[in-house]
């Protein structure tokens, strides 16, 4: 998996409620990463 891909399933993980903890243990990835995913998965896309 590449890290687009990883960061794309993190980012859909986030939007359907996984923890900061799931996301850490899932990807290993770190609580400023995180953080910064959560701000992604929180703006509204384009309106189509």
């Amino acid at each position: 998996m590449t890290r687009e891909s990883q960061q794309r399933r993190a980012i859909q993980m986030l939007k359907d409620g996984a923890t900061d903890e799931q996301i850490r243990r899932e990807f290993g990835y770190n609580q400023f990463l995180i953080d910064s995913l959560r701000k992604i998965a929180g703006e509204k896309g384009p309106e189509w």
